[in-house]
């Protein structure tokens, strides 16, 4: 702890910060960034495992996947639950990760693949939550460093997001499966040994703001269902986000695949760049924006419902111009068009992203009841899991229309969810 002056009075204790934040947001980042690691390298590897070693179907290997990701998604809600009412948040934090550190041990066994997706599913329901309502919990109520805090804790998902492929996947090549799984058990444990380590900088329960504000809204009636219409109406409109965005580890990296030219030309020779490559393209860039992005808005003097909002509303519409882009490219870019034509989508894709997830997660946490941040922090969550299903269901229209139509599609999908968000805006005055 710092000692200051105030006053004239010396000797009040406030909380040391770190590069402008609590060094709360340090620990979370850590935890964050090996939690993400191990779940992307599970994600990674699994259909995969499920299909060579397993001897899956394709279809088979697929509807495994989706429906460990969704029920992990879906495990939030009652998590959040949980932890708010049960367990509390560190607690939380602490089984979950050990829960999800064992079932990576045990998938390497396979009579226990069901059982070790489930225990995954329930860890990760734990703790993800639990992560997000502590870093809303680290800032005051209206503190202008509360979105830019989330934004930050965004980079450290990233971070686990580049490496786990890259990883895991030399590893089940090189070395075998097991390893592979073995190196993801290994980055949750060291998720939990860094929760343990840095738990004395993270808070221990609903700060005295958030509380006041939760008694304020549940004792009015009005004032409350104001509330949850505009969370409401944010949480439908980013269905609508995840619906469009989630096009891109499926319909987009198809096109990739099938219908860009990857080829690059290099001092007179030329090479074509593995499909999947282009994945990692995205968590990049956000590590490069995502400083830009906290810069503008530390111009902000406080934080506030109606910010949070409009930050929404733009992100989703720069989701829209993405697939715009891409819609253009086979318009104007010809038959195969260049790749340069997705890297320039990206762009706003990137930057769509940054303004809504992190921002979603601080609104729906700030407006929460006190003793329920987790959660609403679930609750955004679920937005993901109903994305997925949309994503899915549009998907299918790809079969059935050119890329140029089906991509003008998914920027009018974002569009309608922009219109929702801008909705719930005079709903925070």
């Amino acid at each position: 702890m710092n000692v200051i002056a105030n006053g004239g009075r010396k000797g009040i204790r406030v909380p040391p910060t770190l590069f402008g934040h609590p060094p709360g947001l340090t620990v979370l980042f850590l935890v964050g960034m090996w939690e993400v690691f191990a779940l992307f390298g599970l994600r990674t590897i699994l259909v995969y495992y499920l299909v060579e070693r397993l001897h899956f179907t394709e279809g088979a290997a697929v509807e495994v996947y989706s429906f460990s990701i969704a029920a992990a998604l879906f495990m939030g809600l009652i998590g959040g639950v949980v932890a708010d009412r049960v367990l509390g948040l560190r607690r939380a934090v602490g089984i979950g990760a050990l829960l999800m550190a064992a079932a990576q041990f045990m998938i390497i066994y396979p009579p226990l693949l069901y059982f070790a997706l489930g225990l995954s599913a329930i860890g990760n329901g734990l703790l993800k939550p639990s992560l997000v309502a502590q870093v809303s919990l680290l800032y005051e109520r209206d503190d202008p460093r509360r979105d830019r805090g989330f934004t930050v804790y965004k980079v450290s998902a990233n971070l686990g997001g580049i490496a786990a492929p890259i990883v895991c996947g030399v590893l089940s090549v090189s070395l075998g499966y097991g390893w592979a799984f073995g190196a993801c058990g290994v980055g949750m444990l060291i998720s939990a040994l860094s929760f343990a380590i840095g738990r004395k900088y993270l808070p221990q329960g609903q700060r005295r703001e958030q509380s006041v504000e939760a008694v304020h809204i549940s004792g009015d009636p009005s004032s409350t269902a104001r509330v949850l219409a505009l969370l409401a109406l944010v949480w439908v409109s980013q269905v609508f986000f995840c619906a469009s965005y989630n096009q891109i580890g499926g319909t987009v990296a198809l096109w990739v695949s099938q219908d860009l030219n990857r080829t690059v030309h290099l001092f007179g020779s030329s090479f074509a760049i593995p499909a999947a490559w282009f994945q990692s393209v995205n968590p990049v860039m956000i590590l490069a924006f995502a400083p830009i992005v906290t810069a503008i808005w530390s111009r902000e003097k406080h934080s506030s419902a109606a910010s949070d909002v409009w930050k929404i509303v733009a992100g989703t519409v720069m989701l829209a111009v993405s697939f715009f882009v891409l819609a253009l490219a086979p318009v104007y870019g010809g038959h195969t068009p260049s790749w340069l034509w997705l890297i320039v989508s990206l762009v706003p894709f990137t930057w769509g992203e940054l303004y809504t997830d992190p921002i979603g997660q601080a609104l729906f946490t700030r407006l929460a009841p006190r003793g329920l941040v987790s959660a609403f922090a679930a609750i955004w969550f679920v937005t993901q899991t109903v994305g997925y299903i949309a994503a899915g269901w549009t998907g299918t229209l790809w079969m059935q229309l050119h890329p140029a139509p089906f991509f003008g599609l998914m920027g009018v999908v974002a569009l309608i969810g922009a219109a929702v968000a801008a909705l719930a805006f005079p709903l925070t005055r």
